[in-house]
C-alpha cells in the first residue's frame, strides 16, 4: 500500500493540537494506512510543508484540517514545479469546524471513517481555481480548492480571521458585516453573462457549500470545469438576513436578486475583497479561471458514505 503524507493542522477545530495527533494515529492505524505525519505550525507552514512534499516525490498528500488548510496546501502544491498533477492525489481528513470542501466529497466528519476513505475509497478527478488578483497592490496568482468569495463574504472573512470560535466568529462577523459593508460597483464578465452595478457577494464555486454548510451552489461540479457564478444584488440588511435561510438552503437562484451562470473563466472589475476557501487574499479587479480536472481526490465508493 503507497504511504500518505498527512499534513495536519494543530489549530483545526476545537482539538488541541495533541488531541488532532491523537485521532489521527487512532484513525490511520486502525485503517491500515502506512503514513508520516507532519504537524503545521504557523501560518502558511501547510502550504511550506506540501511544496517539500512534492519535492521528496510524495504523490499522495492527505490535509488534516479545515478549508484554509486545504487552501494552504494546495498552493504549495502547485508552487512546487510538479508538472503532472493528474498524478497527484489529495484526501481529507475533517478536522475543521466548516469542512465545505469534505462536504462536497462526501467525507464523513469522523476522523476514523475518513481515514479508511484514504484506503478503501476511490480516486477521482478534481477541478482547481486559478485566481489572479492584487494582493498589497501588486499582480499575484492563487489557487483555490473549493470556492471564492468578493465582496460581503471577505468582508466578514476580514471581521473573523483574529477572533475565537470558527462558529461564533462567523455569525458575529455576519452580523457585524452586515452593519458595516457597503455594496461596491462591480461589474461581472463570463461568457453570455454580463452583470454591472452595486454587488452583495459574487461567489464561485467548484463545491457546493460554504460558511460551514450553506448549500450556495446546489448545482455546482467538481469535475466539470465549471463554475457556478452565484451574483448577489445590493440588498438592505432586513432584506439580507431575510434571505439568509434561502442562501442557506441553495435556492436563491429564482429569486430577481440573484444572477446565476456556469463559467470556465470569470472576470471581475471594481475595487472589493477577495477571499478563497475562507482564506483572506486581497481585492479585485480580479479573473478566475478553472483548471479542469487537475489532480485526483479520494471519495468514499458509492453506498458507502452519503454522497454529495
Amino acid at each position: 500500500m503507497e504511504r500518505w503524507y498527512v499534513i495536519c493542522n494543530p489549530a483545526s477545530g476545537r482539538s488541541s493540537g495533541h488531541s488532532n495527533r491523537s485521532r489521527l494515529e487512532h484513525g490511520l492505524r486502525a485503517a491500515g494506512i502506512a503514513h508520516q505525519i507532519a504537524m503545521s505550525e504557523y501560518p502558511g507552514h501547510a502550504a511550506e510543508l506540501a511544496r517539500a512534499a512534492c519535492g521528496n516525490e510524495w504523490r499522495r498528500i492527505a490535509i488534516a484540517g479545515g478549508d484554509g488548510t486545504a487552501h494552504q496546501a494546495l498552493n504549495g502544491i502547485l508552487g512546487s514545479g510538479f508538472a503532472d498533477l493528474a498524478h497527484m492525489t489529495l484526501g481529507v481528513l475533517p478536522l475543521g469546524t466548516g469542512n465545505d470542501w469534505a462536504r462536497t466529497l462526501g467525507v464523513p466528519t469522523n476522523v476514523e471513517s475518513a481515514c479508511h476513505v484514504l484506503g478503501a475509497g476511490q480516486a477521482v478527478f478534481h477541478d482547481v481555481g486559478e485566481l489572479t488578483l492584487r494582493i498589497d497592490g501588486q499582480p499575484a496568482i492563487r489557487h483555490f480548492i473549493n470556492m471564492a468569495g468578493a465582496g460581503f463574504d471577505a468582508h466578514v472573512v476580514r471581521l473573523v480571521q483574529t477572533r475565537g470560535d470558527r462558529y461564533w466568529r462567523y455569525i458575529t462577523g455576519l452580523l457585524q458585516g452586515a452593519h458595516t459593508f457597503r455594496a461596491p460597483e462591480l461589474t461581472i464578465s463570463a461568457a453570455g453573462f454580463r452583470y454591472e452595478g452595486p454587488t452583495l457577494v459574487a461567489f464561485l464555486n467548484i463545491g457546493r457549500y460554504l460558511g460551514g454548510g450553506m448549500r450556495v451552489a446546489p448545482q455546482a461540479r467538481f469535475d466539470d470545469g465549471l463554475f457556478e457564478l452565484t451574483v448577489v444584488h445590493s440588498m438592505s440588511v432586513p432584506r439580507l438576513f431575510a434571505n439568509l435561510p434561502r442562501l442557506a438552503l441553495g435556492n436563491l437562484a429564482g429569486s430577481h436578486l440573484v444572477s446565476v451562470a456556469r463559467a470556465a473563466s470569470v472576470s471581475i472589475a471594481g475595487d472589493t475583497l477577495i477571499e478563497a476557501d475562507g482564506e483572506l487574499l486581497g481585492r479585485t479587479p480580479a479573473s478566475f479561471r478553472t483548471i479542469a480536472r487537475a489532480l485526483r481526490v479520494m471519495v468514499p465508493r458509492p453506498g458507502k458514505y452519503a454522497q454529495w
